[in-house]
């Protein structure tokens, strides 16, 4: 018997069990319904039943089940279809047999991606085809061979990479999406914003600095740069600059200037305090001269 729970299902379980209910306001961020379901009748010796698909997306890997049928993306490669009440290991792939049932359930998992991650982007992932033998480096390799096994050197995708300072990290409360030459932002929350690491970016020369951006925003206030050029100083402990923010459909020239006569180590980069959305375009660190130093907002 496959029982179809998920880690999603565990805090209204425990909110049922403790006789509560989780709570659906917060006094200062907007709170999303929970996904899960309690699964307290199992416990007691019952049955549950989901109304709901149960949706995965984690880095290129992508799943929907729904009852005993279930569809698998592995690394982002063609989608394929399994029913696990007659196949629990996913060997059998019914993906020709059933081409309707497999495009439904691919638009429902494309659904539910864009509803809870607001992109369109991430909901639509480019898809590849399939690739034969399938390897991840996560995977453990059991060998009767006496020799070692073969440890890859290379680095990680995501891991810092010397020499690379275009890596832009979004904070807390914030959502990041690449469109082209822009960075659309969205805001859920208080302190959001992107942060933005020079420490490896080996050829940088001494300040002063110019950067400069194009922005475009729900939000108005005041909007923020904070930077360090002190190895030891960490953000936000760095000096703090300022700047007005329009909430406007038209987008807004930002020109910041830093003045530093060492190199920059760090930038913080808070564009308003509070839920919403910004889009920030030819975002550039210039040298005193204007020569672009660095643009994070440029095509690869």
């Amino acid at each position: 018997m496959c029982i179809r729970d998920s880690l999603i299902d565990v805090l209204p379980t425990l909110a049922d069990l403790a006789q509560t209910t989780v709570s659906k306001k917060h006094p200062d961020r907007e709170l999303r319904p929970v996904s899960g379901i309690s699964l307290r009748p199992l416990l007691e010796g019952g049955k549950i039943e989901r109304q709901a698909p149960l949706h995965f997306q984690f880095a290129g890997d992508y799943a929907l089940r729904q009852g005993d049928w279930k569809i698998v993306s592995f690394k982002s490669q063609e989608w394929e279809l399994y029913n696990l009440a007659n196949d629990r290991s996913e060997i059998h792939n019914l993906a020709k047999e059933h081409p309707k049932r497999l495009q439904k359930m691919v638009r429902q998992w494309r659904t539910m991606s864009r509803d809870v991650l607001h992109s369109d982007r991430l909901a639509n992932p480019k898809i590849t085809p399939t690739k034969s033998p399938r390897t991840n480096r996560e995977w453990t390799k059991f060998s009767d061979s006496p020799e070692p096994p073969k440890v890859s050197t290379s680095r990680r995708r995501g891991q810092k990479q010397p020499g690379s300072p275009r890596a832009i990290r979004a904070r807390k409360n914030t959502t990041l999406d690449r469109e082209g030459n822009s960075l659309d932002l969205t805001f859920s929350g208080e302190d959001p914003g992107i942060a933005l690491d020079l420490r490896d970016f080996r050829n940088l020369p001494q300040g002063p600095y110019q950067l400069t951006f194009d922005l475009t925003t729900n939000l108005s206030g005041t909007g923020e740069l904070y930077f360090t050029a002190d190895p030891k100083t960490t953000l936000p402990n760095g000096i703090r600059l300022t700047f007005p923010v329009k909430d406007s459909p038209k987008a807004q020239s930002i020109h910041l200037e830093i003045k530093t006569a060492k190199t920059v180590n760090q930038l913080r980069l808070d564009v308003a305090q509070g839920p919403g959305k910004a889009t920030i375009s030819n975002l550039k660190l210039m040298d005193a001269k204007k020569t672009v130093l660095i643009d994070w907002t440029a095509e690869k």
